[in-house]
């Protein structure tokens, strides 16, 4: 999938028109169906004002990444591992594309048969998402067989046990072994103020200051120097205490930012809905692990919040994610008021010809004003 396939992926993903890109990026329309008919590839030097708008990664939209967020690979854990330079999130599904195909079963049908709309699945088959392990799972039951059944078809399994593949079981291991022997983690300069507000929002919700939580939970004497110099690392074991201590995935606490409520709120009003971790990753294909990472504090990126939105039958504006901390709209991360807010509710329920004229309209007062 080249540059401009994805570009036109995301488009679809965020309900974006072609009209909202340019406009970001100070271009005529007929500049963008110059790119797609292929008479000049100068969005190139646009690489990252699309990337920024889409709120993806540049390596991803060049191929040099497969996820769109790197951070949101951790996300993507398998319970199985697979040969060297196999990776199940991306790479299982065209196995299945397989047995589906030399079977006969349809797209549509298969999609129907795994309760996902078809062309999410199709998605899954051409490598453009990922692949949680228990949509495979879901996947495989609905064929008659399993995953290690299908890799091993295939020849991906790896029954050496060996770190193969980004899975569940091998990243335990690992991650155990550097607790043990009082490793440190390495965090980025972002990872590490997320972790630093973290510890300070969790501890201040028992009534702990910085050094109290710290004796209280038995954490090394040097923790609380090495949280508050930017240079120094946290070690495994002080991480690994605190995640247990609050019921936190230890990668999520490291390294997001748990401290705004927008995805406790998601996450609770999912729950009123009726909808399960298992219901709401059957519903989007998302991982099983969002809904519980979501009651941590955790906040959707903004294709998730789609699924999210999809899944409830709601309109994203509708959802309750607090202008103050964060709001997505069209892969665009702003800052609005209520009043605002029920502004783009009239405006999404215009029909495109009634968007257009009213961006026209705008455009022409803009105009207006700097005459």
């Amino acid at each position: 999938m080249d540059i401009l396939d994805k570009i036109q992926h995301l488009l679809k993903d965020k309900g974006c028109m072609q009209q909202e890109l340019t406009q970001y990026l100070g271009i005529d329309r007929s500049v963008y169906s110059a790119w797609k008919n292929g008479k000049n590839k100068s969005y190139l030097k646009y690489i990252p004002q699309i990337a920024d708008f889409f709120e993806v990664s540049t390596d991803w939209l060049t191929g040099k990444t497969r996820y769109k967020q790197e951070k949101n690979a951790d996300f993507y854990v398998w319970k199985i591992t697979c040969v060297e330079g196999f990776d199940p999130a991306f790479d299982f599904a065209p196995l299945i594309k397989s047995i589906r195909e030399s079977r006969g079963i349809t797209i549509e049908q298969f999609a129907e048969a795994i309760d996902i709309p078809s062309d999410k699945y199709e998605d899954y088959e051409i490598g453009y998402e990922p692949l949680t392990n228990e949509l495979a799972d879901r996947m495989c039951e609905a064929l008659g067989t399993s995953v290690k059944e299908v890799l091993t078809e295939a020849a991906k399994f790896s029954a050496e046990g060996a770190p193969r593949s980004r899975t569940e079981g091998v990243f335990k291991a690992l991650m155990k072994a550097a607790y043990t022997d009082s490793s440190y983690v390495a965090l980025s300069p972002t990872e590490k103020t997320n972790f630093k507000k973290n510890v300070l929002f969790f501890f201040k919700t028992e009534g702990y200051t910085l050094r109290t939580g710290a004796e209280s939970l038995g954490l090394s004497k040097e923790f609380c120097e090495s949280l508050m110099d930017q240079f120094e690392s946290p070690k495994c074991l002080d991480i690994q205490k605190i995640a247990d201590h609050y019921k936190i995935d230890f990668n999520l606490l490291a390294r997001h930012d748990l401290t705004r409520e927008s995805g406790r709120n998601i996450a609770k009003l999912l729950k009123e809905k009726g909808f399960t971790k298992q219901k709401l990753a059957k519903k989007t294909g998302l991982p099983v692990e969002l809904l519980p990472n979501m009651e941590s504090g955790y906040l959707p990126t903004a294709f998730e919040i789609g699924q999210i939105a999809e899944a409830l039958e709601m309109d994203i504006l509708d959802l309750p994610i607090q202008s103050d901390e964060f709001f997505c709209y069209n892969g665009i991360t702003i800052d609005i008021s209520e009043q605002e807010r029920q502004l783009l509710r009239e405006f999404r329920k215009l029909t495109e010809d009634g968007q257009d004229r009213v961006n026209a309209y705008i455009a022409d007062i803009k105009d207006k004003y700097r005459k």
